[in-house]
């Protein structure tokens, strides 16, 4: 079995009143370094995901902050590629 471990299902920008985008700006490094180091040794882990229908996707701050996330997984695993699952065809193409 191949899996893709996903850290966020929002960055910033809320999808519920009560979601991750609240803590995101603290502590969205600690919890890529977690999730990497917790699951970085298991065989059937064989990318990382940051975000699955995240809405900064195709802005400018959304670019750098997956640039950022990016790099933390990259210093922590520099195998793995990353990537993250987008509802935002532009997005595709902005240099994440």
């Amino acid at each position: 079995m191949l899996v893709q471990a996903e850290a966020f299902d929002c960055w910033k920008t809320s999808k519920r009143s009560n979601d991750y985008a609240q803590y995101f700006s603290e502590w969205h490094e600690k919890d890529i370094v977690n999730l990497a180091r917790h699951f970085r040794n298991h065989p059937s882990i064989v990318m990382w995901s940051h975000g699955n229908e995240v809405s900064e996707m195709d802005t400018a701050c959304g670019v750098e902050i997956g640039m950022r996330l990016k790099a933390v997984s990259n210093k922590e695993d520099p195998i793995r590629p990353v990537t993250y699952g987008s509802s935002i065809p532009s997005a595709g193409f902005n240099g994440y």
